[in-house]
This record gives C-alpha cells, structure tokens and sequence, in this order.
C-alpha cells in the first residue's frame, strides 16, 4: 500500500521558539510609534475602532497544517476597512483557500485503499464585518464593542458574532471574545447546518509602546445536527509591532487538547482541526 508521509508536527516549546525567532527579526524593523486602532493580538478582537473616513488595508495569511492524513491549507484574506463614524466601522473581505490534503480512495485491486495526495484553489467568498465600540479600553472600567460578521461563498453562508472585551491597565493588555458562528452549506442534495461557538482570548505585555508580546488562545467547538461533534483548545505566543503607517501581529498557535472527536490514539482533534495554525496578519493606513 502506498502511503506518502504525513505531517509530523513538532514539540510546542519549537512552536513558541519559531515564533520567537520571527518576532525578534520583525522588531529589527519598526520604529516605535503606535496608533489606537492597531491589532495588538492575532485572533483577539479588542474594542478599538477607526476614526470615521479613517481606512486600512490588511492582508492575512493563515495556515493550518496536520491531521490525521497529510494536511496544509492556506486561508487568504483580503480586508478594506473604514471608519464610517464615531464609534462604528466596517469591512469588506475577499476570501481565498488552497488546500493540499491525502485521501483514501480504492486500489487497483479493488479489495484494499490507498492514499491519494491533490491540491486545489477556490475562491471562498466575500464578508461584511461591522463592529460598533461601546467603551474604552483604557478610559472606561472595561473596553467593550459588539460585532457581527456575515460571509457569502459559492457553497456556504456563514453569520458570525462576537462580544468583545478588553482592559488595558499599565503596561498590561487583555481581552477576550465568546465568538458564535452559523453555517449553512448547500450541497447536491441537502442544506447542511452547523453551529460553532467558542472563545478567544489574549493577554500581553508593552514591551515597547508600539510592540507587544502575549499568549492567545482559543477554545472551539462545533454542534452537527444538535449534537456536539468536536471540541478543543488551541493556545500560543502572539506577537505585534506597528510604525506610523502600518501594523503587523503574528500567532503560533498549536492544538493543546481535544475534548470531543479526539482521533484514535491521540489527545488531539485531527480529523476537524490541526496539529498547529500560524497567522500573519498586517495592516495599511491608506
């Protein structure tokens, strides 16, 4: 039986040290200056919003690498984003995947599988995101905003919302955001349902006023037909830096844990999630 080699993931400590090694090239880079709306945290959305007229161009780069079967998928994200007035911003994303992945498919001799490596692009879809700022993270007890997100592709629709909260006190940052997702996907035959809801949350330390190093985590799960089918937590380093017109956040982030669809012999989720997920996120003033 033909069997290419899968992925072999490496000791989280080579996740946090990877990241590290990036981060230290990237400082290397940035003057230090900083502007309340940048990205401090990869996946943690934190309260602040632009000032109406105020726009950005942010770029994301996310792969995601291992399972069971070999597995890499890049996910890319193209994002506009302007301030449309006090308090309130908006998005428009354009949404690209490619995927290279095994499958087992039957053998020659019909009696056995064996393993197939393809790889494929697609174009995913575009989304709108809207995000309306409630209170301040460092002028108010708490920061706080709400947002909502929905996605429309070839062969899904997705709705997503988040509550986001956030304190910054001293040199200290923290946030975090209980995410809810809806997905219909339209197959041949069926509309297929999921839920997912999860959390994501950050804390992190000024360093330098326009750099900030921090660990991030998120806790996913996700219901099929009512019934909760997969559950894990993911968790790692989580790194920025800005200069006066762009921003840049990195996150190294290897799967911790399954608590529901661990595959056989493993603590981990990998048939719905990954061994690690590493995203590079950068934003533009225009």
């Amino acid at each position: 039986m033909n069997r290419p080699t899968s992925f072999k993931p490496l000791p989280t400590f080579q996740y946090f040290a990877t990241g590290l090694g990036l981060l230290t090239a990237a400082v290397m880079m940035y003057p230090a200056t900083a502007e309340a709306s940048d990205r401090h945290f990869n996946r943690t959305y934190e309260s602040a919003v632009l000032n109406p007229g105020a726009m950005e161009l942010e770029p994301w780069t996310t792969w995601r690498a291992g399972r069971d079967a070999y597995f890499s998928r890049f996910d890319q994200r193209l994002e506009f984003e302007v301030g449309v007035v006090e308090n309130l911003q908006t998005a428009l994303y354009w949404n690209f995947k490619a995927v290279t992945a095994d499958s087992s498919v039957p053998d020659a001799t019909g009696m056995g599988t064996t393993r197939v490596r393809s790889s494929a692009f697609e174009f995913s879809g575009i989304s709108s995101e809207w995000k309306y700022k409630l209170s301040d993270a460092v002028a108010d007890a708490v920061g706080s905003a709400l947002y909502g997100e929905v996605s429309i592709g070839p062969a899904e629709v997705e709705l997503e919302a988040k509550v986001i909260v956030d304190k910054q006190i001293g040199s200290l940052l923290f946030a975090a955001n209980p995410v809810f997702e809806f997905e219909w996907g339209m197959g041949e035959l069926e509309t297929e349902k999921e839920i997912k809801t999860g959390v994501a949350a950050g804390a992190g330390y000024f360093v330098k006023p326009n750099m900030v190093v921090g660990v991030e985590l998120e806790q996913y799960n996700k219901l099929e037909h009512g019934e909760l089918e997969h559950s894990r937590v993911s968790a790692g380093p989580s790194f920025a830096v800005a200069s006066d017109r762009y921003w840049l956040t990195l996150s190294v982030l290897p799967q911790i844990l399954a608590f529901k669809g661990a595959s056989p012999d493993s603590h981990l989720d990998l048939s719905d999630g990954e061994y690690v997920q590493t995203r590079i996120l950068m934003g533009f003033d225009l």
